[in-house]
């Protein structure tokens, strides 16, 4: 998943600042001329985005995807800096943004990707949603590898139809999924911590473990077009974290809001 970001980070992070970091490899990423991203000649506009979160970054998930026999392009923002922290609000156990993702993946369909066709996904979408959550673990799984993480953890366990929205022209049926997982929080050194930051383990392992096991739940979102033959999956998350003492944070219901606000306020537009 990484390979391609590497070379971003390897170029950003001769800066001590975190935040132009962020801003630095968000530009990098989405101003690289992936060759995936123009044969399928569409990417998407967050037209509305709360206060709080990252720049868009790009990413090609083909490494990534390779046991799923997927190719496609991650789109996505995560918790931005505060002001003299040294690291991403992602990483803060005390913030809403804990953990936190939103994004848009954009798959190549010319062929049948899934186990039920293409078409059959805008129909029904919820006979395969457990299939199609993979496409979010897969995900995860490689984040946490590139993270530091010696035994990443990834597992969808439920999804739940909601509601429906209107995005790229398509009636989209939303779900409310979870997903236990183990959290990036780490005291090791990677290229992509170097990127992000991390706080001092002395701020949080009295409260939390490193990479310790807990719970992602928001959106997900998944839709066929026919015209540019892509899939698309629209997803976002904050988590909800059990402390060494006992207590549950719900940082999820702090956030969905925003989640809600950015997946109405999608656009997809042609890069030719």
């Amino acid at each position: 998943m990484i390979n391609k970001m590497l070379l971003f980070i390897t170029l950003v992070t001769v800066t001590s600042c975190t935040s132009l970091k962020i801003k630095i490899g968000a530009k990098m990423s989405m101003k690289y001329k992936d060759n995936l991203e123009y044969s399928m000649n569409v990417r998407p506009t967050i037209n509305k985005k709360p206060n709080g979160w990252s720049n868009l970054f790009k990413q090609n998930m083909n490494d990534a995807w390779k046991k799923l026999n997927i190719k496609g392009i991650n789109y996505f923002l995560v918790g931005k800096p505060k002001m003299l922290k040294g690291y991403v609000t992602r990483s803060d156990v005390n913030s809403k943004f804990y953990q936190a993702w939103f994004g848009v993946y954009i798959i190549q369909a010319k062929d049948r990707v899934f186990s039920v066709s293409n078409d059959s996904i805008n129909i029904i979408p919820q006979q395969g949603i457990m299939e199609y959550g993979k496409v979010a673990e897969h995900d995860q799984l490689a984040w946490l590898s590139a993270m530091g993480d010696k035994n990443p953890y990834a597992k969808s366990i439920s999804y739940s139809p909601i509601h429906t929205i209107q995005l790229d022209g398509q009636k989209v049926q939303l779900f409310e999924g979870t997903i236990e997982s183990h959290s990036d929080l780490t005291d090791k050194e990677t290229s992509l911590t170097k990127l992000l930051g991390m706080p001092k383990p002395k701020k949080w392992k009295e409260i939390v473990s490193a990479n310790h096991t807990i719970t992602l739940k928001g959106i997900y979102g998944i839709w066929y077009n026919e015209k540019d033959k892509t899939i698309k999956i629209v997803y976002g998350c904050g988590s909800i974290v059990l402390l060494k003492d006992g207590t549950k944070i719900d940082h999820y219901s702090q956030l969905k809001k925003d989640i809600m606000i950015m997946a109405e306020n999608i656009t997809m537009e042609n890069l030719k």
